[in-house]
């Protein structure tokens, strides 16, 4: 395992702008554009030069609150962002160009949401222009725009309630050879635990989500975020559940008779590995072959794990900032042993 010094940090940020907790950053389907949000209500969009430099090309202020999430949508839709805030209010961005600077344009405001959004994530671009959003009351809504020339216009598909308590994230399947599949995620300490995680699998012959009967999944500890693997595979698919570890699982299709046009597919669910360096994790992100996860911990380092030989995962990567180094340093040093005459050594 490899610790990254600051000499081999690629950038750092201290000239973000952001005045407040930077709550996300995302980059877009190339890695070339990124886009953060913050608390103090605003938006940036950086863009990567040809050198390696990132460079902040636009930054406005939103929403009548902090602002939790920012996503891309695919570049097949143009450049388009959707940011929720803890107001209740979703917005749609697009970029447009002209002969000044570029400049984000809000396109379309969703308000169906009565608490507070938690997360959103638009879908595979084979689906369609659509923005799944889940709430603080364990509501999943997903829109769609049926014209992607004007997203001005969205329409209300599908609402799901897959739990009683709060929802804290949402991924969409990658996979076109399979029925869509959507997995939510709840972090509510009082949710059982059956019911920190829902699958649901989208039915083309009904335009309906329905809930997968023979994937129940039990997790002991708040869900914190979930994502499904972008690779591919015509037997099933990967997903990843950060509830304090990591916990990955394979969801294989069963060949059975029950899987026809009319009945939810029935998978195999498998625990395949987890992932665990003693903290807590906060939210994790698939490179796009899908053999390597980064994940976002509470001690402020960010953690990449690779995919090696029969499904066994190894920790590759650990870079964490120089002023939490020091802090660590610091404590590790005022940390006296209680028998100072005690010969055993001390580990901390």
């Amino acid at each position: 395992m490899s610790i990254a010094t600051d000499e081999e940090v690629l950038r750092t940020f201290d000239e973000m702008e952001h005045k407040d907790l930077v709550h996300q950053v995302v980059f877009d389907a190339y890695g070339r554009r990124m886009a953060s949000c913050s608390s103090d209500m605003h938006v940036c969009v950086w863009d990567r030069e040809d050198s390696g430099k990132w460079i902040k090309t636009s930054s406005w202020k939103i929403h009548g609150g902090p602002v939790w999430r920012v996503a891309w949508a695919h570049p097949e839709f143009g450049q388009v962002l959707a940011t929720a805030s803890n107001d209740r209010s979703v917005f749609v961005w697009e970029e447009t160009m002209g002969s000044g600077p570029t400049k984000w344009t809000k396109k379309a405001s969703f308000s169906d949401n009565r608490v507070t959004v938690t997360d959103i994530k638009f879908a595979p671009n084979f689906l369609g222009l659509q923005l799944a959003t889940t709430n603080a009351a364990g509501i999943v809504l997903v829109y769609e725009a049926p014209d992607i020339t004007d997203l001005s216009q969205w329409s209300l598909l599908h609402e799901m309630s897959p739990f009683y308590y709060r929802c804290s994230s949402l991924s969409w399947s990658c996979a076109q050879g399979l029925r869509p599949l959507m997995v939510v995620g709840c972090d509510d300490p009082e949710a059982k635990d059956h019911e920190r995680l829902a699958v649901y699998e989208l039915n083309d012959n009904v335009r309906k989500w329905t809930s997968l009967p023979t994937v129940k999944i039990s997790e002991v500890r708040p869900v914190n975020d979930v994502g499904f693997s972008p690779a591919v595979s015509m037997l099933g698919h990967v997903m990843a559940v950060a509830c304090g570890d990591v916990n990955l699982y394979n969801l294989t299709m069963r060949a059975t008779r029950s899987n026809n046009a009319a009945n939810p597919t029935s998978y195999f669910v498998q625990k395949i590995s987890v992932l665990s360096d003693g903290y807590k994790t906060w939210r994790l992100s698939w490179n796009v072959t899908g053999n390597a996860v980064t994940l976002c911990t509470a001690e402020g380092a960010v953690r990449v794990w690779k995919s090696m030989y029969m499904d066994e995962w190894k920790l590759v990567s650990t870079t964490i900032p120089s002023e939490r180094r020091e802090i660590k340093k610091k404590r590790a040093k005022e940390i006296k042993p209680s028998h100072p005459h005690h010969s055993a050594p001390v580990y901390y």
